[in-house]
């Protein structure tokens, strides 16, 4: 239990009408949930946003209401003093600048601002970030420290795994996290910060140690609209660090140094192709994992790729900017297993690789092919199955049907999360980008993958669409299913169903 006036420090209040020092159980941003002496934010970046939510709200039980619309006060007074069974003179009203923000500001003072006690690194970027911060999460538990990782695939404190239903969790569900690391001694903690959650402000409140920039390409123009919106999600990120903290970024990028133009955390870079302070080179890669060089020391990693060798130096960097020095990192970095459904191998006994990948953006989608194209013997072949979410960026299926004909050897597109699209539909878009010339297949007529004109076919069911795949498979090839990764469901307009691409590319294997 906080007072008003301590849940509100650092707040950006404009106006308050009511007692400060009414004494608050619990911060809320659902209406609908019974939660007495509770205060309840309203925000326009938050779904249960306006009058009738403030309504709702009061009626059960909130004795604060914080808001940013002067739209939703007039409202308020015109009710005169009640409000529900509940004095609106009772209430306490405050008025802020920005609700999502002051949201997480005021979770995080309610909270006793658990990110003060540790040090926090956030890394940010459109494909890399669960990777990176598992890794770190396993560096620094590997060298005996307290640690708590904060991911798209699971919450971890030490040992102990919560679920995870955000890649950035919601502010107060984010501070209550932190407040169990906290109270659990953690001395570090890795978070995925997505544009979403930055955006959203759900980081707001928090102190970062550091943070880390992996790579910036298309994805979630459904949410921000543009490419340059996007990008501008990610800088805020960096924007906000303080003058203690590092500011870590792939020099490689086309945004890597814009990410970091108006920071003022200290500025390091890690690079493949350009100037950096963190460089590697000599890179070799197969199916037992990659060899290469920072600076003059050799390091093998199981992980597999170019791509990957970026998030190992990412890893590398800022371990050794959080005092870790280079040889403790190497040995360490040999250890490290590919995160759940990141390139993650399964091989048949008659010698089919198949392959379980989050991809699910244009760009991964092309690093993630590119990689086994480069490793795989001439002889074989890659046969790729994908599919696109509903609700997301209708623009990126056309691209990703081009970039998966055009760089396998044969394509089976299928479902993925349709949610309340028609996942035929969703499959008529992603091949709509699909050349001419490698046109053909229908459900009914199912071309013979030996003929270069005909290069993929459309699946609906996920499942059929695995096991058609490996069916046409021979000792060698590799079937790569991309999209859902780590994840063990599959949504649909009326119902979310048990899935787990692993489990099935197993079963489809003998395995």
């Amino acid at each position: 239990m906080k007072l008003l006036s301590q849940l509100l420090a650092n707040v950006d209040v404009l106006e308050i009408s009511g007692n400060t020092s009414v004494e608050v159980e619990s911060i809320n941003f659902f209406s609908n949930i019974k939660a007495p002496n509770s205060l309840f934010v309203s925000a326009k970046n938050i779904e249960h946003d306006g009058f009738d939510s403030i309504s709702e709200a009061i009626q059960n039980g909130a004795k604060v209401v914080v808001y940013e619309d002067d739209a939703v006060r007039s409202l308020l007074d015109g009710l005169g003093n009640d409000v529900g069974n509940q004095s609106n003179a009772a209430i306490t009203f405050v008025k802020v600048k920005n609700g999502s923000k002051a949201l997480g500001i005021i979770a995080n003072n309610f909270f006793d601002n658990p990110s003060e006690a540790f040090k926090l690194i956030g890394v940010t970027g459109t494909n890399g970030k669960t990777t990176i911060a598992t890794s770190l999460y396993f560096v620094f538990k590997s060298l005996g420290h307290k640690v708590a990782l904060i991911s798209t695939v699971e919450n971890k404190i030490n040992d102990e795994v919560f679920k995870t239903t955000h890649t950035t969790p919601t502010p107060v569900n984010l501070a209550s996290v932190l407040a169990k690391a906290k109270d659990a001694g953690v001395e570090y903690v890795f978070i995925e910060c997505s544009s979403h959650g930055i955006e959203e402000e759900r980081i707001a409140g928090l102190r970062f140690a550091g943070g880390i920039f992996t790579n910036f390409t298309q994805d979630h123009l459904n949410f921000h609209g543009t490419m340059e919106n996007y990008a501008r999600s990610k800088k805020k990120f960096f924007d906000n660090l303080s003058a203690g903290a590092f500011a870590l970024s792939n020099a490689d990028d086309s945004k890597g140094e814009y990410m970091l133009q108006n920071t003022k955390a200290k500025k390091y870079f890690y690079g493949i192709e350009h100037k950096a302070h963190f460089v590697a080179s000599e890179i070799h890669s197969s199916f037992q994992g990659t060899d290469f060089k920072i600076g003059d020391k050799a390091v093998h990693s199981k992980l597999i790729g170019k791509f990957n060798v970026h998030n190992l130096l990412a890893i590398y960097g800022a371990s050794h900017l959080l005092g870790v020095s280079a040889n403790e990192i190497i040995n360490i970095i040999q250890d490290i297993q590919p995160p759940s459904g990141r390139l993650e191998i399964f091989k048949s006994k008659t010698g089919v690789f198949g392959i379980v990948d989050f991809a699910h953006s244009p760009d991964a989608l092309e690093k993630v092919i590119t990689t086994l194209s480069e490793i795989k013997n001439t002889n074989n072949r890659i046969i790729t199955v994908v599919g696109c979410g509903g609700g997301g960026d209708k623009t990126k299926r056309p691209q990703m049907g081009e970039i998966v004909t055009r760089l396998s050897d044969y394509a089976v597109f299928t479902s993925d999360n349709p949610r309340k699209e028609d996942p035929e539909e969703i499959i008529k878009q992603i091949v709509v980008g699909i050349p001419v010339d490698n046109e053909a297949g229908t459900h009914e007529t199912l071309p013979d993958i030996a003929n270069p004109s005909k290069k993929y076919e459309c699946v609906t069911d996920r499942k059929e669409a695995i096991v058609k795949a490996v069916s046409l498979a021979k000792a060698g090839d590799i079937v790569l299913v991309a999209g859902k990764g780590h994840e063990n469901y599959q949504v649909f307009a009326d119902k979310t169903i048990d899935y787990s691409d692993q489990e099935e590319v197993k079963k489809a294997l003998g395995l």
